[in-house]
């Protein structure tokens, strides 16, 4: 049985672990809080999800075409017609809300960005494969089963096993991958040098003080431990720069600092408890470049030991050894976070932060330490800095090139069994190819140069649970989150998987090479950079398309006519209720008649919506301690602030500002402080749909019928 059943279900067992019976409603041991492994096979994702046409629910028009082109392609042995789903976006990546991500606000957990059902902040942008992409969403999706991945390096993602990841195949490509798919050993790309910061008020000098404090600050007496005279008088000039205080030297030897700085420091979020529970600020990880520059030199120059090109530094704070990692990575360099035992203190846990390397070179150049100007010694060690897979197309090209005595070593005794290659003789092999430049292989080389990744194996692959988010990015539908990029379509799979062998692809990330199975799923086609290939492809005779995408009018016409383009309806409420009792039976739960109901009325005709909202209101059950009425479930949709059409605080703030005067866009956005973008992709589609507002030349206005109901 999975964590998900557990979670769903009252069972007692017996711990494998321990022996102690209990019940696995939170599935966890109460004596040793061991966790069960995760069955993939009932997770959330494969739960709510059809495995055939004919088990879909709703889109009746769009299954009967479906089933038709399907028959007349076995009955006439036919290729079958390329396909176009276009409609809302729907099931999407999901990964544990404690992960971190790079915004234009600076460094956070994804739990900062989302909200019960749909996002009402402002749009964000996030660090993503392509740059900073903006979020259109941030969604929370409750506890779901969970595959950890941890790498040699120790970066670490949760997430559930139906994301993919962004990795590096064997012959050079690079594809999304399933979670559940990883073995330990393969190769997974780290992102580095997003060069994305917040824009905060924090000064630098004001970062550099906070580092100081977090690393050899003790709170509770007021003091500064460190020794170093360099360091001590940079402390003392800062100090008196930044809260106007004074040093004065205790008998312990210690530097005592007075209170007004304790004062400066709540002030700036800093929480002022003993090593173990310290914490980066948001101050610091919302801040500019400059400031977390100076942070993090503070911060090394005092608790970091450099010997012969690497430099070490320790902490007891999980949340330092957590977030230092994503902050270097920013910054474009790459660490290695490990535990480290203290013969003096078996009992305490702390961590290692090392930088070795070219990683060692970045760090002191951009970077840099306080006080330990004779240790600057520079390491030439650019191993663990390799790319893999790359050898052969290289082998591929290289036959083409004209070698000179002086150029022929730049290749070295290479052989298909060789394996790894770092940047900077990859580098050198890209100038003498250069002739090459119009290649596939040749482009596919500079394609995995210019990303720049690192590539770290797989250590470890665990199983658990944890609560989930999801991100909503309709550009690239890809982002970063610990270093790793993450990705998102229902029913043209199932289509595809009916039709025969498939390959699933992001749009964005086809190049000049198009993929050989017979049927290709093209997810974000809107997203197409070589459109050209996939027309040539298309018109051949052997490939079958299907494309997905929620903006299909933002395909060239040329290529949208290749297309059957089908438009992915809105749900009706009967649908819903279907979808959600189909739900409430896979994890073995009744739901009342009267609860489908409610739910479907406040599902604003979209089956994610609705499963969504069943998932918070069995949540609210399984802990209800009395009987499930009508008065117990309506206080449970008064407290979420959702009415009994779906309205929620959103969709009043933007009804409550409107008449039957016309008002612009521009102005609900300024009333209402929601974004533009939010608005139109996310709250007008469903009062539009349901007759509440009516769009004229002049702007929008509440439409004659809903006035009465809204008011």
């Amino acid at each position: 049985m999975g964590i998900f059943d557990a979670l769903y279900r009252r069972v007692y067992e017996t711990c494998s672990n321990c022996g102690t019976t209990w019940n696995v409603t939170n599935g966890l041991c109460i004596k040793c809080r061991s966790i069960k492994p995760v069955d993939t096979t009932k997770s959330w994702y494969n739960i709510i999800t059809p495995t055939s046409l004919e088990n879909f629910i709703g889109q009746s028009v769009i299954k009967k075409e479906l089933n038709t082109i399907l028959k007349a392609t076995t009955k006439h042995n036919i290729p079958v017609q390329h396909i176009l789903f276009s409609g809302g976006f729907g099931l999407g990546k999901s990964l544990d809300i404690q992960s971190y991500i790079l915004t234009d606000t600076g460094v956070q957990k994804v739990k900062e960005v989302l909200t019960p059902m749909h996002a009402t902040q402002e749009n964000f942008n996030i660090a993503s494969i392509n740059g900073r992409q903006c979020v259109r969403g941030a969604i929370d999706e409750g506890i779901l089963n969970s595959v950890v991945i941890t790498t040699e390096q120790g970066y670490k993602i949760e997430c559930t096993p139906e994301t993919k990841i962004y990795t590096l195949d064997t012959d050079g490509t690079f594809k999304w991958k399933f979670t559940s798919s990883f073995e330990v050993g393969d190769y997974l790309p780290i992102q580095r040098g997003q060069d994305l910061f917040g824009t905060d008020l924090l000064s630098s000098d004001g970062g550099k003080l906070i580092g100081y404090l977090i690393a050899d600050g003790c709170f509770h007496n007021k003091s500064f431990s460190k020794t170093n005279p360099i360091i001590v008088r940079d402390f003392m000039k800062v100090l008196r720069r930044v809260t106007d205080d004074r040093l004065h030297k205790s008998r312990s030897g210690n530097y005592q600092y007075h209170k007004i700085t304790n004062n400066w420091l709540n002030k700036w979020g800093v929480k002022l408890v003993n090593s173990p529970e310290k914490e980066i600020p948001i101050s610091v990880l919302y801040a500019e470049k400059n400031t977390q520059r100076e942070f993090l030199r503070a911060l090394f120059s005092c608790e970091s030991w450099i010997n012969n090109g690497c430099i070490e530094f320790s902490t007891s704070s999980e949340n330092i050894a957590e977030i230092l990692p994503i902050m270097l990575l920013n910054f474009g360099i790459i660490c290695k976070k490990s535990i480290k035992k203290v013969k003096e203190y078996p009992n305490n846990k702390y961590w290692r932060i090392s930088i070795t390397g070219f990683d060692y070179n970045k760090f002191m150049d951009n970077i840099g330490v306080i006080g330990k100007n004779s240790f600057r010694t520079y390491s030439n060690n650019s191993q663990k800095d390799c790319i893999p897979y790359i050898i052969p197309l290289i082998l591929k090209i290289r036959s083409n090139v004209t070698l000179t005595r002086k150029t022929s070593g730049v290749f070295g005794n290479w052989n298909k069994n060789t394996k790894v290659l770092n940047y900077k003789s990859l580098n050198k092999v890209l100038d003498l190819c250069y002739s090459e430049k119009d290649t596939e292989e040749y482009k596919k080389i500079k394609n995995i140069y210019d990303y720049n990744f690192f590539y770290d194996k797989v250590k470890t692959i665990e199983y658990s649970s944890c609560p989930m988010g999801d991100l909503y990015v309709p550009s690239t539908e890809c982002f970063m989150a610990n270093g790793f990029i993450l990705h998102n379509t229902t029913l043209a799979k199932l289509f595809a998987d009916q039709v025969g062998d498939y390959s699933y692809h992001l749009a964005s990330n086809l190049t000049n090479t198009f993929p050989f199975e017979s049927v290709v799923v093209l997810d974000e086609i809107h997203t197409l950079k070589n459109e050209e290939i996939v027309l040539v492809n298309m018109d051949s005779g052997y490939h079958t398309v299907i494309g997905a995408t929620t903006t299909a009018g933002s395909i060239s016409s040329p290529l949208r006519s290749r297309f059957v383009s089908l438009v992915l309806e809105p749900y009706s409420a009967d649908e819903l209720k279907q979808i959600v009792k189909m739900v409430s039976k896979n994890i073995k739960y009744d739901c009342p008649d009267f609860l489908l109901e409610e739910i479907a009325n406040r599902g604003k005709t979209v089956a994610r919506t609705s499963i969504l909202l069943f998932k918070r209101i069995y949540d609210r059950i399984s802990i209800h301690e009395g009987k499930i009425t009508k008065s117990v479930v309506a206080s449970w949709f008064d407290d979420m602030k959702l009415d009994m059409n779906g309205l929620d605080n959103a969709d009043r703030a933007y009804l409550s500002c409107l008449s039957n005067v016309p008002m612009g866009l521009q102005n609900i956005s300024a009333t209402t402080g929601i974004d533009k973008e939010t608005i139109t992709d996310m709250i007008e589609p469903f009062l539009l749909s349901q007759g509440y507002i009516t769009r004229t030349a002049r702007g929008r206005i509440l439409s004659d019928k809903k006035i009465s109901i809204w008011k």
